[in-house]
């Protein structure tokens, strides 16, 4: 192991110790609030706090949790000043532990295989993480930022929100993704479409959509009505005080599939059918078709 990668190991052990103890200290205080309001989504009042501090120190991979899958649980916690302080900190703990991580991608070191004996290539991040009892670690759900509001809402409002990913390409890129797939009849058919496609005109490849909360929040001061839209995965922290009540807030309602109608204002610039299917590119519309240069 290179002197390099030996440091990376120690920047990232020191980052998952400095991790783990604002957690742990936040955990605390969060506990020690256990007067002030909370919230959390499909939980009894009685068992909010505790729900909610259950998810937010959920850093590793629960038993048959898919690899995609992170752990999430809308809500609002009210929290003193403490609390606040160390929830920032934690945050600043987590952007550490994504830096130390994100350091080591691409690079491997050579380890004996147990079975075989045969020396074989892993992740240096994936050897330091098993080295220190963390091999388990969900990075997302370690490194995703807790939102803390400075000042209390006056009333927030959450809802699912269902969105696409629109990335623009030229006909080149898409045509050398395409060869990827192969050379079956139908990739060769949709070559062919796109062959007739000017060299310059941009392309839109849509992915799935994707369901989320996001709560759009409003705070009133002196006056003046400050909005902002959040995207919720983790409890909502604001400054809150003992015997006060939660924010006016409408809760959120029973899941539910993407609205094809606001789908579809979404991406009125593209067309219905996909041009090349194997890849999900649309053209845009005529009115919208302005070569390379052309945004969406």
């Amino acid at each position: 192991m290179s002197s390099q990668d030996t440091m990376l190991r120690i920047q990232l052990e020191q980052a998952m110790r400095q991790l783990e103890g604002a957690l742990g200290r936040l955990l605390q205080s969060v506990y020690a609030d256990r007067e002030l309001a909370a919230w959390a989504w499909r939980a009894p009042a009685a068992e909010a706090r505790r729900r909610m501090a259950l998810v937010i120190g959920q850093i590793e991979y629960e038993d048959g949790q898919a690899p995609n899958e992170a752990v999430t649980l809308p809500g609002l916690l009210g929290a003193s000043a403490d609390t606040l302080m160390l929830a920032q900190e934690l945050n600043q703990a987590k952007d550490h532990l994504r830096y130390a991580l994100k350091s080591m991608d691409g690079r491997k070191v050579a380890v004996r295989d147990a079975r075989t004996g045969k020396s074989v290539d892993e992740p240096l991040s994936a050897v330091a993480l098993r080295a220190m009892g963390r091999a388990r670690l969900h990075r997302l759900q370690a490194w995703r930022h807790l939102v803390v509001f400075e000042q209390r809402p006056e009333r927030l409002g959450f809802t699912w929100a269902h969105t696409r990913k629109v990335s623009r390409l030229l006909p080149a890129q898409a045509g050398e993704r395409l060869r990827k797939l192969g050379d079956g009849p139908h990739i060769q058919a949709q070559l062919r479409r796109l062959a007739q496609i000017p060299p310059d005109e941009a392309l839109a490849e849509v992915l799935d959509a994707s369901t989320h909360v996001r709560a759009n929040v409003v705070w009133r001061q002196q006056g003046q009505i400050t909005r902002r839209q959040v995207r919720v995965a983790l409890p909502l922290l604001y400054p809150a005080r003992r015997g006060e009540p939660l924010p006016v807030f409408s809760g959120l309602p029973e899941e539910r599939g993407p609205d094809p109608d606001r789908l579809r204002r979404m991406d009125v610039r593209l067309e219905d059918e996909p041009l090349l299917p194997s890849i999900h590119v649309h053209r845009y519309l005529p009115e919208f078709r302005q070569g390379s240069d052309n945004g969406h």
